[in-house]
């Protein structure tokens, strides 16, 4: 059996009805900052998207550095804690 329902509704309406946050006037007050900031030449704007476009996938670099330096994992992988491995010469010997 196959049900379909059809629900007419706001994002605004669903975004209430799941008990979300609204974050329309943070939105809005970093919209502005940020284009004060390129107006005044702090930001250069090409720059600036050229680091949030995900096919230089800068940010994500610095964001996993940031990641990986806060919760102490190795570089050489991600998946698992900074830990201190047992010597195999040791535990095979025993």
């Amino acid at each position: 059996m196959k049900i379909n329902i059809s629900i007419d509704i706001t994002p605004e309406e669903l975004r209430e009805s799941l008990g979300l946050p609204d974050f329309s006037d943070f939105n809005e007050n970093i919209i502005k900052k940020m284009s004060e900031s390129f107006e005044k030449g702090i930001i250069e704007p090409d720059s600036f998207f050229k680091a949030m476009n995900p096919a230089s996938n800068l940010f994500g670099q610095i964001f996993m550095k940031s990641i990986m330096k806060n919760i102490n994992i190795k570089k050489d992988n991600p998946f698992t804690q900074h830990t201190e491995k047992p010597d195999k010469d040791k535990s095979n010997n025993d």
